[in-house]
């Protein structure tokens, strides 16, 4: 799990964000998840990925995770997960979003990516506070699971976030 962490970390270093995202609007967004789906298809073949977006319940509940895979171990049984969520860069999002795929997982190893782009009202320091809650609540999870933040800047740069540090006072 640790080296398919790495190995997403050189893909997405790598990924030609210009070529797949063209401009900010909400059909460019969906192309790039689906671009990016499959683009991680090709680069992660021993991944079962969903083609589209994976509802979290059977029922009509509308919950969906943008891009999931699952690595099986040789039982068949899940190995971990990966769960990757493409967003503004607006805290409550991603909160509310890291949150309840985190209750998703059910104790199974994830790998979460939270993919943000820059928007209306986004604020890139309250973004990465919550990057830090998101990688302590996933680790109180699961202690092998592995949070990953990358910011996609203005210019189309991607700026791969540092967990802030965050010292509680109980």
């Amino acid at each position: 799990m640790v080296n398919t962490a790495k190995q997403l970390d050189i893909f997405f270093q790598k990924i030609n964000l210009s070529q797949i995202l063209n401009g900010y609007s909400c059909g460019a967004i969906i192309n790039f998840q689906n671009a990016l789906r499959g683009n991680l298809i090709n680069a992660f073949p021993n991944v079962k990925w969903d083609g589209k977006e994976h509802k979290m319940f059977k029922t009509g509940l509308r919950d969906r995770i943008d891009i999931y895979g699952k690595a099986f171990n040789s039982d068949e049984e899940p190995y971990f997960l990966i769960i990757i969520e493409i967003d503004n860069t607006r805290a409550d999002q991603v909160g509310k979003k890291i949150a309840s795929r985190i209750a998703f997982t059910n104790g199974i190893p994830c790998i979460y990516i939270a993919l943000c782009y820059p928007g209306n009202k986004s604020n890139k320091q309250e973004c990465e506070k919550y990057f830090s809650y998101g990688e302590q609540l996933l680790k109180k999870e699961n202690s092998k699971s592995i949070f990953k933040g990358y910011i996609i800047e203005p210019n189309l740069k991607l700026t791969i976030s540092k967990p802030l540090l965050l010292p509680f006072n109980y």
